[in-house]
């Protein structure tokens, strides 16, 4: 037995040998494919039947001779003979379930617009057909896994499918393609996340993602956080299923050490419904920026676009009178302290390489521009401090601390309301601070 719960051409169960099948057999008997007319054929004499011997490879069959006994079936007396065969229809029929059926390596044009219920035909044919190339994406060869990968997919991004297709299809191929994840090999890893991108309503992935995001491979851990994304931003996702990706998250990116995957995991956070999962990113981002003061190198990059992106969210879900001021309290206080960060890092670290001046030079712009847009939304008609762009253009970071301090003190007063300690950066050697930093804009709410 392989990973993938089914018999291969190399695995003897009980001395016997199978070849030339995986799971697509799955149900053929029942579904009619097999006639039991074929399996009898087996208990006429040599003599008297056309066609090839039954140890030979071509009959049709999902079985060869055991290797050991070669001579038991291919030679001597037809008694002898047709009596093991009489056990292998025994036991063939009593295994109905793993009789195999040609590979489904295409599925029918009508198959996509099918309505319910389907027949047992068609729901064969679907399965049949995710299995087989599952298996080939499971065990081929690097081009058999490219295409495999494209053979999985397709069926659920063409045009003018049914739903009840794209519910069906997404079920078999998330079951089919579920073991592969343990595959030893990155790029089959790798693919299977990609294709769970795909997946459509009525199949949930979450612990198929869950298991590609603790991947030791970054790039599968990429492709697990996108899939996990798009999970997060489906419609049919209940809150009992919001609830577990949002612990699988953030147990997630706990962990995480590589920023463009930090990056993605953010943005899947960001795709939930849940109101706590916004706590819970203005939190993790808040306990970011210990990282970055630790580690003057690390590029702002990876996390302006999960910030834009919460930024946009909330504003809009304010203008259309949903209650969020507490998290835009808490955004406000996130931008302020990645913008005083890059300041202080382009103030005191000398020769800092050019691309890492325009990545500190961008996170100050862009928490500027959010400080702008939050005073706007909160208390309209508030001055602001001088905008921060042309001392970022002519590299004065001098005046653009002076700027930062400047929002410091607007952000003391109402609406915000901050305690100085607040708005100091964390140190990582000061565990103090940075645990009463956390513990005040860390709050996974669980009223959702």
């Amino acid at each position: 037995m392989n990973g993938f719960g089914w018999l291969t051409p190399h695995h003897r169960p009980s001395g016997f040998l199978f070849t030339g099948w995986s799971r697509t057999g799955l149900a053929a008997l029942n579904a009619g494919q097999v006639s039991m007319a074929r399996l009898s054929g087996l208990l006429e004499p040599e003599a008297n039947r056309s066609g090839p011997a039954p140890c030979q490879q071509d009959m049709n069959l999902p079985m060869r001779i055991p290797e050991a006994q070669p001579d038991l079936y291919c030679h001597g007396n037809t008694t002898s003979n047709s009596l093991s065969q009489l056990m292998w229809v025994i036991m063939l029929v009593s295994l109905a379930p793993l009789v195999c059926v040609q590979a489904q390596e295409t599925l029918p044009p009508d198959i996509y617009a099918v309505t319910p219920p389907l027949t047992p035909e068609q729901q064969t044919i679907i399965e049949t057909y995710a299995t087989f190339w599952s298996d080939q994406l499971c065990t081929g060869s690097d081009a058999e896994v490219s295409q495999a990968r494209g053979k999985l997919k397709d069926p659920l991004s063409l045009p003018g499918t049914s739903e009840e297709f794209l519910k069906k299809y997404s079920i078999a191929m998330l079951n089919a393609v579920a073991t592969c994840i343990k595959a030893p090999r990155v790029i089959v890893r790798l693919n299977v996340m990609y294709v769970a991108t795909y997946i459509k309503r009525g199949a949930s992935p979450i612990q198929l993602i869950g298991s590609g995001l603790a991947d030791k491979s970054p790039g599968v851990r990429y492709w697990s956080a996108k899939a996990m994304a798009t999970l997060a931003g489906r419609k049919d996702q209940n809150v009992a299923n919001q609830k577990q990706i949002l612990q699988t998250l953030t147990k997630s990116l706990g962990a995480e050490n590589d920023a463009i995957v930090f990056s993605e995991l953010l943005k899947a956070l960001n795709a939930l419904a849940l109101p706590s999962a916004k706590d819970a990113l203005l939190g993790i981002l808040t306990g970011r920026v210990v990282v970055y003061e630790t580690d003057p190198d690390a590029l702002f990059e990876p996390i302006r676009g999960p910030l834009q992106k919460v930024y946009i969210d909330l504003v809009t879900r304010k203008l259309e009178g949903e209650s969020v001021d507490q998290q835009l309290r808490d955004l406000a206080r996130v931008a302020h302290l990645f913008m005083s960060l890059a300041g202080q890092q382009l103030e005191t670290i000398l020769e800092l390489p050019t691309e890492r001046q325009f990545d500190k030079a961008e996170m100050i712009k862009q928490g500027d521009t959010i400080l702008r847009g939050l005073v706007d939304t909160l208390t309209p008609g508030t001055r602001k401090p001088e905008q921060i762009r042309n001392a970022l253009r002519i590299k004065d970071w001098r005046f653009v601390l002076v700027q930062v301090e400047r929002w410091q003190t607007l952000l003391l007063r109402s609406p915000f309301s901050f305690q100085e300690e607040e708005l100091q950066v964390p140190r990582a050697d000061n565990d103090k601070q940075t645990s009463a930093l956390e513990a005040i804009s860390y709050r996974v709410v669980d009223q959702d």
